[in-house]
């Protein structure tokens, strides 16, 4: 977050992160969310001006397992119901 905070603020937006009862430690492979989630923000920061952008993360249970899921919200241009169909 911290490495896309100037790119974010270049383009007028405001950056917040949202922690929703602490991800604690993660044990996974650090470059790869590091750059899952590097490309989720520049995405946001790429179709953002003007507006905002929340990384949010959270702890969440499934079938027994615990999981950090990673959000990312903006203001942006948004996607069409194409590109949609297509994630």
């Amino acid at each position: 977050v911290d490495t896309m905070r100037p790119l974010a603020e270049q383009r007028g937006n405001t950056m917040v992160i949202r922690d929703r009862g602490g991800a604690g430690a993660v044990h996974t492979d650090a470059t790869k969310l590091r750059q899952c989630v590097t490309n989720l923000l520049s995405n946001a920061c790429k179709f953002t001006e003007n507006g905002s952008i929340a990384v949010e993360f959270e702890r969440e249970s499934l079938n027994g397992v615990e999981h950090v899921v990673v959000s990312v919200e903006d203001t942006g241009i948004g996607m069409s119901s194409e590109h949609i169909s297509r994630l």
